[in-house]
């Protein structure tokens, strides 16, 4: 009974073990099973990856493209930048060299337009002095009668009234006397060439001189007609007697005392000058006559000014060439 019992337990004891083999088995089986879909999972989620990193690779790539793209972009705009920023500096300078360029046009258009408006006369007055010269055109026969008349054409534009007759046929008509209206030209001329009442006399005459040279050109006429001081600004040119006419009036509006003179040369040619009655020109070279009382002037020196030199010139050798006919002085 006893050896029964102990195959039985031997038994019992092989179907557990070969129960617990066949769990194991299962176990296994399972486990493997599972191992082989994880397996299949990670091979098929590897092949995903692959295909997703090389996607994320064609990505990058085209990523990197277009940051090279834009990097090269960027270059090119920060080069077109500082271009644009030297461009825009440069413009801007010379924007503001414009506007200074305007400005200084402005004030220069502005200074035409009161130099035109001061050296311009109108008709009324231009037909006083075609009157005068009908009028007056026969009995210049002689050169001191020449050289008084031009003398008178000075005075006037000073404010002298030398043909009252003439005047009164200039007032009825135009309400006004043509030696004041000249007068006031005078005045805006001197106002105009910057004439301190602390000016030497020299500097007064270089400032004139300069003035003269500036804006009134030579020019010869078809035949002699003596123009008033006024005319000459007015034309800004003349022949030889109309520039005389012309320094002595301005000569005499500051206080120089001045005269008309006729010369002639050694070839009979004549000849237009100022004389001034001053000491000396002081700094500059001169020709002069230490007395013209019987030329009918005021003693003392009287120094030769050609009008159309600048005052530097006034010690030319041809100056000293002409010789006085007549002078009459600017009263």
């Amino acid at each position: 009974m006893s050896n029964i019992g102990e195959r039985g337990e031997v038994l019992s004891k092989s179907s557990l073990a070969a129960f617990l083999l066949l769990i194991l088995a299962g176990i296994e089986s399972y486990a493997y099973i599972r191992l082989q879909t994880n397996h299949s999972t990670i091979v098929s989620s590897y092949e995903a990856l692959k295909v997703d990193f090389s996607d994320l690779q064609n990505q990058y790539k085209d990523l990197s493209d277009k940051y090279y793209n834009l990097t090269s972009d960027y270059e090119d705009l920060s080069r077109d930048y500082l271009l644009l920023q030297d461009d825009f500096i440069d413009l801007e300078q010379a924007n503001r060299k414009l506007q200074m360029d305007y400005s200084s046009l402005e004030a220069t258009y502005a200074n035409l337009q009161r130099d035109y408006e001061v050296l311009s006369i109108g008709n009324s007055l231009e037909s006083f002095y075609d009157l005068l010269r009908l009028k007056r055109a026969s009995t210049l026969y002689t050169y001191q009668r020449k050289s008084d008349f031009a003398a008178k054409l000075a005075s006037h534009d000073l404010g002298e009234d030398h043909w009252p007759s003439i005047e009164s046929d200039c007032y009825a008509d135009l309400g006004e006397y043509s030696y004041e209206r000249a007068r006031e030209k005078i005045d805006a001329v001197i106002d105009l060439i910057g004439i301190a009442t602390y000016d030497s006399s020299t500097s007064k005459i270089r400032k004139i001189l300069d003035f003269i040279f500036d804006h009134i050109s030579y020019e010869a006429e078809v035949d002699s007609c003596y123009l008033a001081p006024v005319e000459t600004i007015a034309f800004r040119s003349g022949d030889c007697d109309d520039f005389t006419i012309l320094a002595a009036a301005l000569f005499e509006s500051v206080n120089i005392g001045s005269a008309f003179g006729i010369f002639e040369n050694e070839g009979d040619e004549l000849h237009a000058m100022v004389l001034v009655h001053l000491d000396h020109l002081a700094g500059y070279g001169y020709w002069s006559f230490e007395d013209l009382t019987e030329k009918g002037l005021d003693e003392g020196r009287w120094i030769i000014i050609e009008p159309q030199y600048p005052i530097d010139y006034q010690n030319e050798e041809s100056i000293g060439e002409w010789s006085l006919l007549v002078a009459t002085q600017v009263e």
